[in-house]
């Protein structure tokens, strides 16, 4: 088992219902999805490298002398043990329509101010100006901003760039059609700017 990787979801897992506690509204379908993924793969670190089979524990109740004569015939059942079998989640690509993974499929540039524009950013809610992330509000998140925020949020606490994609496309992406060709091109510079975050 892996400590340090089950320290990093927990802490996850802590601040989204952290999250969720201090919003004090219902958890949205992307954040449902996000805590079922961390917790997959919480489990998967406790699982990996041992045989986990619950134990049974066998007890006899006392018998008095009148159930004792009621008991004709006793019978012993053995639990069997059930392991769980785990299929690999398919590749995230198989669930992403065409037009969902051209809004991903971003090319690197060669020249300078291509360089300029794809360097690191470490917070993503400092990334945008005001006037910017009013716009990406209204056109990705249809004017709601507590749903970018948790976004955004949950972005920065990702690890890399195939996670933050996967979050988009299960979530916001799919929730408000960031594929439709009126969205598509702020979507693809959103995308942009979030890849930049893992850099």
């Amino acid at each position: 088992m892996n400590i340090e990787k089950s320290k990093k979801f927990l802490k996850k897992i802590d601040r989204l219902l952290n999250n969720l506690v201090e919003d004090g509204e219902e958890a949205t379908v992307s954040e449902r999805k996000l805590l079922i993924s961390y917790l997959h793969e919480l489990e998967v670190i406790f699982s990996e490298g041992t045989d986990i089979t619950p134990e049974v524990e066998q007890s006899s109740p006392e018998l008095t002398d009148e159930a004792e004569e009621e008991i004709v015939e006793v019978e012993v059942v053995e639990e069997e043990v059930v392991e769980e079998v785990v299929e690999e989640e398919p590749a995230i690509e198989e669930e992403i329509d065409e037009a969902m993974e051209e809004l991903f499929n971003i090319e690197d540039s060669d020249d300078l101010s291509g360089k300029f524009a794809s360097s690191p950013i470490a917070d993503l809610k400092k990334a945008m100006g005001l006037n910017e992330k009013i716009l990406t509000i209204n056109e990705l998140f249809n004017g709601n901003a507590s749903e970018y925020d948790k976004t955004m949020a949950d972005l920065n606490e990702l690890a890399g760039f195939d996670e933050a994609k996967h979050m988009l496309v299960m979530g916001a992406a799919k929730q408000y059609e960031w594929s439709s060709e009126k969205k598509k091109k702020k979507a693809m510079h959103f995308i942009k700017l979030i890849r930049r975050r893992y850099h």
